[in-house]
């Protein structure tokens, strides 16, 4: 009969509160101070759009390097969306975990071991709002919120595979650099939050983890397709 184990890498960690703060302090600002930027009211009463500014769309192919249950590991991924004004952007991404993740193994009767790889991805709605501008990049809140899906088991996808579903909170800050003329280099640190996880022996902290980002930015769809 297969058995099945995961590695206890260290033990358990829990969310600290510093990181309750670091959820509140970048989901309540981008949302509430988001009305303020698209309009402001002017002496006459009248209401207007808030500076000289033209929304254009963008995409981003976008890398995170993060861990789970302390073992590393990149994911790939994609991000679109809209420059609603020059501070707000809202958009939308997917992203997967493209290099192998060991999590554990299963002993067949034969007493062959076969390792446990893990199956990540989530997407959801991108929240971006630029703090303020310092020489040559701009500073960006953001928080990413949505749903994913993670499985583990043995590489030839066999009855061995647990699968489960889970809401996902990824707040953070970023540093866009303009390099070339439409296009923005972004450098960004994370917070993966998850909530929902039920599999056996990989629970919501086992996802939770700190994530860097490098994302490639094509911004204002016109100047690419345009004649």
């Amino acid at each position: 009969m297969t058995s099945f184990g995961l590695h206890t890498v260290g033990r358990q960690r829990r969310l600290p509160l510093i990181v309750c703060l670091f959820l509140f302090l970048n989901l309540f600002p981008l949302i509430s101070i988001a009305q303020l930027d698209l309009i402001q009211r002017v002496s006459n009463g009248k209401q207007e759009l808030s500076d000289d500014f033209s929304s254009y769309g963008f995409i981003s192919p976008a890398t995170r390097y993060t861990a789970f249950k302390y073992q590393r590991g990149f994911m790939a991924g994609l991000q679109g969306g809209w420059h609603v004004t020059n501070r707000l952007t809202i958009g939308a991404g997917i992203y997967r975990l493209i290099t192998e993740v060991e999590l554990g193994e299963t002993t067949d009767d034969a007493g062959a071991i076969t390792p446990l790889l893990l199956n990540f991805n989530y997407q959801g709605f991108l929240l971006e709002y630029s703090i303020g501008q310092f020489k040559s990049y701009r500073l960006f809140a953001t928080a990413m919120m949505g749903k994913g899906s993670a499985e583990f088991g043995d590489n030839t996808e066999s009855a061995d595979y647990r699968q489960d579903d889970f809401y996902l909170v990824e707040p953070g800050f970023k540093i866009e650099l303009n390099p070339w003329p439409n296009i923005a280099l972004g450098l960004g640190l994370n917070y993966r939050y998850v909530l929902g996880s039920e599999l056996v022996g990989l629970k919501d902290p086992h996802l939770r983890d700190i994530s860097s980002l490098v994302e490639l930015r094509f911004e204002d769809f016109d100047y690419w397709f345009s004649q």
